[in-house]
């Protein structure tokens, strides 16, 4: 298990084939780790290298 969304991303990537996808698809709460569904989802994004900053 991953420590963070973060690292989670990071192993999925590691064992993706050219052309595979990540998905995030939470099937527990996140226990006060982020705000709302919409700042996880952020946080996904840009972990997964869909977004800059």
């Amino acid at each position: 298990m991953a420590a963070d969304i973060d690292e989670a991303v990071a192993c999925a990537a590691a064992g993706l084939p050219t052309g595979g996808t990540i998905l995030l698809s939470p099937g527990a709460p996140s226990y006060g780790e982020f705000k709302d569904f919409t700042e996880r989802g952020e946080k996904f994004a840009k972990a997964s290298g869909l977004t800059r900053g």
